[in-house]
């Protein structure tokens, strides 16, 4: 697990664009776990909407969070 030490400027220098603590607000990590996490979602509402809608709702939350679990392993192991 990494550490990551954020210095943040005093308000006064802070712009109302720069009030997030994440020194990257738009990046690709942020983009590919949206990714793997649709693709879970849509996979398990593919399998549960074969019962009913409450279970292709569950299953698809399953999914979600699969698709999250597997992407963050591909970003870790790919980006650096």
């Amino acid at each position: 697990m990494r550490t990551v030490l954020v210095t943040v400027p005093p308000d006064s220098t802070r712009t109302k664009f720069s009030k997030s603590l994440n020194p990257e607000p738009y990046s690709m990590k942020g983009f590919l776990n949206f990714f793997g996490m649709s693709v879970g979602g849509w996979i398990g509402w593919a399998i549960g909407a074969q019962v009913s809608i409450f279970t292709a709702f569950m299953v698809s939350m399953v999914g979600s969070g699969v698709g999250l679990f597997y992407s963050q392993r591909a970003i870790r192991r790919l980006l650096p």
